[in-house]
């Protein structure tokens, strides 16, 4: 989904409405493998996030999971 047009519609929408820091990556492996690969689900995260700063990318795919689940 999060490949289409509408998908990273929905992607840009929920960037600018909650931002980055509030948001995670996540997949619902194995379920995406109905779709793609999991590198594949990877490579479109990057690709959907390539936008933004350093610190926000991080905020994804890092210090938003470390924040909230205390690790």
């Amino acid at each position: 989904m999060l490949g289409s047009v509408s998908g990273r519609w929905v992607w840009g929408e929920r960037t600018v409405r909650v931002g980055p820091g509030r948001l995670m990556f996540g997949s619902d492996w194995p379920v995406c493998l109905l779709a793609a690969d999991y590198g594949q689900v990877v490579d479109l995260a990057r690709q959907l996030t390539a936008g933004l700063g350093d610190r926000q990318r991080s905020a994804v795919f890092d210090a938003t999971a470390r924040e909230v689940y205390d690790i």
